[in-house]
């Protein structure tokens, strides 16, 4: 009784459960292509002011910022305790 009300269920909801596990494939392989893309074409969040690492370069890097500084330099953790404070933000 049981194998005859499973095989009804299969028999009627195997084309949907199908598809659906195929969309839901297709569905992550896009949004992986999408971050990808998304996370290489972006302007990086922080710039390291000593000697330009970016959080895109180097991801395991935890940037920071001086409180001495005058405007907002970005520094990575080498160069966070031993750098020249900024007196007034470098003119472009």
């Amino acid at each position: 009784m049981v194998l005859a009300s499973v095989g009804n269920f299969l028999c009627f909801f195997s084309r949907d459960i199908v598809l659906s596990l195929k969309s839901g494939r297709r569905r992550m392989e896009w949004q992986a292509r999408q971050f990808a893309t998304e996370r290489n074409d972006r302007d990086p969040r922080h710039r390291c002011h000593v000697c330009g690492k970016t959080d895109i370069t180097h991801p395991d890097l935890d940037f920071r910022y001086c409180s001495k500084c005058a405007g907002d330099e970005c520094y990575c953790p080498e160069h966070i305790a031993n750098h020249e404070h900024v007196t007034a933000a470098p003119k472009a």
